[in-house]
């Protein structure tokens, strides 16, 4: 993932929720915590987006927003030829 130029993890849930734990997994909410804090250390934005349609809609923003950036970048390039 860090090989990307734009690296955002999107987490359906808040802070709150994980914290509270409450899955179906074993697994813990110290774990969850951590390994999100690792992947911030690592230089990957974690957006905690709350739900499944909020997640829907910031990917879609920001795919648009990273190709439309790209695209200008590109068009840019080819006025200096």
């Amino acid at each position: 993932m860090l090989a990307y130029p734009v690296r955002v993890l999107l987490v359906e849930a808040t802070w709150q929720e994980i914290e509270a734990g409450g899955w179906r997994g074993n697994v813990k909410h110290g774990a969850v915590i951590g390994s999100l804090l690792g992947w911030i250390a690592s230089g990957v934005q974690v957006e905690l987006v709350g739900d499944h349609d909020r997640a829907g809609r910031f990917a879609a923003r920001i795919l648009y927003t990273v190709a439309r950036r790209r695209w200008r970048e590109l068009r840019f390039m080819a006025s200096d030829i």
